[in-house]
């Protein structure tokens, strides 16, 4: 049923590249051609050409064949043969995934953050989850999701929360502050200059200091919280269909995966790295000022954040592995990996 819904779109996207040879992998990027990821994945494409004398040569649809919730199905069904999609839409069944997106793990160093997801992945999860049809080849990570103020007073307590409405990427970051009481409106980023230009909502939370300015919320922000370690943030799993991987020969399947994996994960976090610095300037050219948090504040966000965790960990432990442990190294590698990338 689901191939025949985007067999259009899959007779468009033959007739916008070349013919489709054994040698040729789609492979779909859901973010648009603007965004500092497609470099990335180019160069990681070229990179596997070139090592695997040109058997393999992944290219990129020009757009979307799908929308972002629905890349996973897509490759299944061979709309595409790979891709990358938004750990927020991965089924509770693949919890290993979404150790990055997990309150106060994440520094602010995307490259540090996306190394340790596939360290914590590699090392707990590995083999012990069902993909269904899909071989996972990487895993990265954003760094820290702001939490900010779109009007002059900036966020320091919670009853002030309490008085906004406040927009929150689905997921982690929605289900806090539905604990505490705020309230809330979740929806993708794509949605968040709508409702900031529009006055609909305060405050937000979910997206990095990149995000703000890609998605042209910059303008109406007054004010971001200076945090630590993120309440959340945004991370990603890229693969290929069971069956496209097959088509790979067990010398190219090591090539793809050396190219991929933590050689990816690095290459993937310097460049958010140097696009979310480059924001953070922007921003603060504009004048928006980053504040500490209140420590009442931060006492609060973490009491109603702590849920969260115990039910990944639960969640985890019925997986038959050990969820504290799993958390707590990928807080600590993301911290000991930080500190390496500091002292470079």
């Amino acid at each position: 049923m689901f191939r025949k819904l985007f067999l259009g779109a899959a007779g468009a996207l033959a007739l916008a590249t070349s013919p489709a040879s054994a040698a040729q992998y789609q492979f779909n990027i859901f973010l648009p051609p603007t965004n500092f990821i497609w470099p990335v994945l180019k160069t990681w494409a070229s990179e596997i050409n070139t090592k695997t004398d040109g058997r393999v040569d992944i290219v990129f649809p020009a757009q979307s064949v799908v929308p972002p919730s629905r890349v996973m199905d897509a490759v299944r069904s061979q709309v595409v043969d790979g891709g990358i999609m938004a750990n927020i839409f991965l089924p509770p069944s693949l919890p290993g995934a979404r150790a990055g997106m997990l309150p106060w793990v994440n520094t602010g160093d995307a490259e540090a953050a996306s190394v340790a997801l596939w360290d914590t992945y590699e090392k707990f999860f590995k083999g012990k989850e069902n993909w269904s049809g899909l071989k996972l080849v990487g895993l990265f990570q954003y760094g820290k999701a702001k939490f900010c103020s779109t009007i002059n007073r900036p966020l320091t307590t919670v009853s002030d929360l309490r008085q906004r409405k406040v927009w929150a990427l689905p997921g982690v970051n929605a289900q806090v502050l539905q604990r505490m009481g705020v309230p809330v409106s979740a929806s993708p980023a794509v949605h968040i200059f709508e409702l900031v230009s529009r006055n609909v909502v305060q405050a937000f939370v979910g997206i990095p200091a990149e995000g703000i300015v890609s998605f042209k919320a910059g303008p109406y922000t007054k004010s971001c919280l200076d945090m630590k370690t993120s309440l959340s943030s945004v991370g990603f799993s890229m693969f290929f269909s069971q069956a496209a991987w097959n088509r790979l020969s067990p010398d190219d399947q090591k090539t793809v995966m050396k190219l991929s994996g933590d050689h990816f994960a690095r290459m993937f976090g310097k460049a958010f790295d140097a696009a979310d610095k480059k924001a953070t300037h922007e921003l603060k050219a504009q004048g928006v000022k980053f504040v500490p948090i209140d420590p009442a504040l931060a006492k609060a966000l973490k009491a109603a954040a702590q849920p969260t965790i115990d039910d990944w960990i639960a969640t985890v432990t019925k997986h038959g592995i050990d969820g504290r442990a799993a958390y707590d190294f990928m807080a600590a590698q993301t911290a000991k990996l930080t500190k390496a990338d500091a002292a470079k």
